[in-house]
C-alpha cells in the first residue's frame, strides 16, 4: 500500500494503523446512521401520536361547539315564539 499524496510505500505498522482507523471510522459511521434512524423513527411515532391527539381534541371541540350552538339557536327560537 502507498501514500496517495507522496507515492511512498507504507510500513507495515502504518498500514495496520490506517486499516484500524478506517475500520473504526466505518464502525462510528454505521453507529451514527443507526442512531439517526432510531431518532427519526421515534420522532415519527411521536408526531403521529400528537397528530392523533390533536385530531381527537378538535373533534371533541367541534362536537361541543355544535351542541352549544344548537342550544343557543333553540333558545333563540323559543324566545321568538314566546314574543309572538
Amino acid at each position: 500500500m502507498t501514500f496517495a499524496s507522496t507515492g511512498k510505500r507504507m510500513q507495515p505498522l502504518q498500514k495496520d494503523n490506517r486499516l484500524e482507523l478506517n475500520n473504526t471510522l466505518k464502525t462510528i459511521t454505521e453507529q451514527s446512521q443507526n442512531a439517526l434512524k432510531e431518532i427519526n423513527k421515534t420522532l415519527e411515532d411521536k408526531v403521529a401520536a400528537l397528530i392523533e391527539k390533536i385530531d381527537a381534541n378538535n373533534k371533541a371541540n367541534r362536537e361541543e361547539l355544535n351542541k352549544k350552538h344548537y342550544r343557543f339557536l333553540r333558545s333563540q327560537y323559543s324566545a321568538t315564539r314566546k314574543d309572538q
